[in-house]
C-alpha cells in the first residue's frame, strides 16, 4: 500500500469532499481518503499495483477538481509552494465582508426608510416600494462578495450535470435579484459563503488547528 498527499484547488466544503469520495473514493485500490481542508490537501492510501497517480487525478477532475500530487520530499503535505496572502485568506475575506455588507445595506435602508421593520420586510406587501438605489448597491456587493467562490463551484456542478448546493443557492441568490429582493439576494450569498468558512473552521478545531480567520 502507498500513501500519497494530493493538494487539491479550492477544496473547503463538504461538497467538494463528497465529490472526491463519489470519484477517487471509488477507484479500485484505493482504500482510505483523509482531508484537511486548512491545506487544501487529500490524502489518498491505495494499491500501487492496481491505480496511478494519473488515474487519481483523472479522478479528481472528474470530481470538477484539479489537483497535483505533493513531492514526496515533503511527508507533511505543506510543500515548498508559496502562497499568498489572497490565497490563505481571500475566502474568509470575501465570507466576512459580504456579512459586513449586508448589514451595512440592512441600517442604511432602515435609515433612508425610518424602520428597522420596512428594512427586514424588503418593502414587502407596500405597495409601490423601491429600494434605494445605495441599498442595491451595498447587497449587491454583498452578492459579488458571498458570491465570488461559491459561482465557479456552480459552474462546475452545471458542467458535471449534478446539482448541488452551491448551484442551487446561486440560482436561488439570481432568482432573488431578478424579483427585486435585494435583502434576501445578499443575506443568501453570505450565508452560503459562511458555510463553508464555518466547515473549514470545524475541521481547524477537531484537528486541533486555528481557524481560517484567526490570525
Amino acid at each position: 500500500m502507498i500513501q500519497r498527499t494530493y493538494r487539491i484547488k479550492g477544496v473547503d466544503c463538504a461538497e467538494e469532499v463528497s465529490a472526491l469520495k463519489g470519484t477517487v473514493g471509488k477507484l479500485p485500490g484505493v482504500t482510505s481518503l483523509d482531508f484537511n481542508l486548512i491545506d487544501g490537501t487529500m490524502t489518498v492510501q491505495f494499491d500501487a499495483g492496481q491505480v496511478e497517480d494519473e488515474t487519481i487525478i483523472h479522478a479528481v477532475r472528474r470530481a470538477g477538481l484539479e489537483g497535483v500530487a505533493v513531492d514526496e520530499a515533503c511527508p507533511s503535505g505543506v510543500c515548498a509552494v508559496e502562497e499568498g496572502w489572497w490565497a490563505k485568506r481571500g475566502r474568509a475575506v470575501m465570507c466576512w465582508s459580504s456579512g459586513a455588507l449586508v448589514l451595512v445595506g440592512f441600517v442604511t435602508h432602515a435609515v433612508l426608510h425610518g424602520s428597522l421593520l420596512h428594512a427586514l420586510l424588503g418593502g414587502e406587501g407596500i405597495s409601490h416600494h423601491e429600494f434605494p438605489w445605495s441599498v442595491i448597491f451595498f447587497y449587491g456587493l454583498a452578492v459579488l462578495t458571498g458570491g465570488w467562490f461559491v459561482v465557479p463551484k456552480a459552474w462546475r456542478a452545471v458542467r458535471r450535470l449534478r446539482a448541488d448546493m452551491n448551484l442551487l443557492m446561486t440560482m436561488a441568490v439570481i432568482g432573488a435579484m431578478i424579483i427585486g429582493q435585494w435583502f434576501e439576494a445578499g443575506t443568501v450569498a453570505f450565508l452560503l459563503r459562511s458555510r463553508c468558512c464555518w466547515n473549514r473552521g470545524a475541521w481547524a478545531v477537531r484537528a486541533g488547528q486555528y481557524a481560517p480567520w484567526s490570525p
